[in-house]
């Protein structure tokens, strides 16, 4: 809405109100937002807004209550492809997904980074809920899946990282990141965990 007053304008007397209808415009400029900060597939928050709210998550850290990341990486995810097509590898991640959604917290943060790798941001943790959280999302995984009319059963290489003062985002997901890989050497099925007892 914008007013204006013409009272010094010959033949107009008063004010001028002009109205202008933008739902339409602010619901369109909503979806784009949204679009920008999902991953089409499983609905879950892509690389770009994972990145912005590990950023936050890491600006202040609080040694009692740090935040925490968990990469997660589905193993032999290509021979799912190959051998049941792309479909069925579609219907893997978005279960995938939502089992990652259904074993966090409400306030923690789950996103696909890309292809068949996902990353969880602990809001709150500490070194025992890093490790319980993984082992929780390794048990949710390896259960059996209907895919492509058939039952399926996957794993993943799983590595953490617990924040400490100092750690920048990109640190914090990139030391995760490498824990995977420490997990994906070890055979796969694991979890590698930094600032936690493997236990």
């Amino acid at each position: 809405m914008r007013i204006s007053g013409r009272v010094d304008a010959v033949g107009i007397k008063g004010w001028v109100v002009n109205l202008r209808e933008v739902t339409d415009r602010k619901l369109f400029e909503d979806e784009l937002r949204r679009q920008a900060q999902t991953d089409p597939l499983t609905g879950l928050l892509n690389r770009t807004a994972f990145s912005e709210r590990l950023a936050a998550a890491t600006g202040s850290i609080d040694p009692a209550a740090a935040p925490a990341v968990l990469f997660v990486d589905i193993d032999d995810f290509k021979t799912v492809n190959d051998s049941l097509g792309h479909a069925a590898g579609d219907d893997l991640l978005m279960t995938v997904a939502s089992r990652l959604t259904a074993d966090v917290r409400a306030d923690d943060v789950v996103a696909r980074l890309g292809g068949d790798e996902f990353a969880v941001l602990l809001t709150d943790a500490d070194g025992e809920r890093l490790r319980e959280v993984a082992d929780r999302l390794l048990t949710s995984l390896r259960a059996p899946m209907a895919l492509a009319g058939t039952r399926l059963s996957v794993t993943a290489s799983i590595g953490g990282a617990l924040g400490a003062p100092g750690d920048t985002a990109e640190r914090l997901l990139h030391a995760a990141d490498t824990a995977m890989y420490t997990a994906k050497r070890s055979g796969k099925d694991s979890r590698a965990l930094l600032g936690a007892a493997q236990g």
